[in-house]
């Protein structure tokens, strides 16, 4: 199974639009806008990363369940163990910026974190809505 631009479309849209937006929210607040800015960039690329390679990750055991011959399910295997240590790497990034980031400025380091809500549930609903509209026109 392959992910298929269209597929993904709706989420590489939900996370720029969410940058948009953060960044503005980030500007519109007195303080280390610069700072803030930079870390809310970093975390939000992490955090893409992860919800990119928990995708990859989940479309490699879809794959390896569905090889019918031992190639394919040895490159699925393979595959789906390195996008499952793509995701690790960044949940362990995560915490560790949660767990020492005592300097980092909270409009980002919050904004930089709800990424990883705002992003699947906006990218999820514009989805669904995007194949009810398809479906509905064939």
């Amino acid at each position: 199974m392959r992910i298929t631009k269209k597929e993904v479309m709706p989420f590489i849209a939900a996370g720029m639009i969410w940058a948009g937006v953060s960044v503005v929210l980030i500007a519109s607040r007195s303080g280390t806008r610069t700072e803030s800015i930079a870390w809310f960039a970093g975390i939000w690329l992490a955090a893409l990363l992860d919800l990119f390679s928990i995708a990859m990750a989940l479309s490699g055991a879809i794959e390896l369940v569905a090889g019918r011959q031992i190639g394919q399910k040895s490159i699925a295997a393979t595959k789906l163990m390195l996008w499952g240590a793509i995701k690790l790497v960044c949940l362990a990034l995560l915490g560790f910026i949660v767990w020492k980031g005592r300097s980092i400025p909270v409009t980002g380091l919050l904004l930089g974190l709800a990424t990883l809500f705002i992003v699947p549930v906006t990218g999820g609903l514009w989805w669904l809505h995007r194949e009810k509209g398809d479906a509905g026109s064939t």
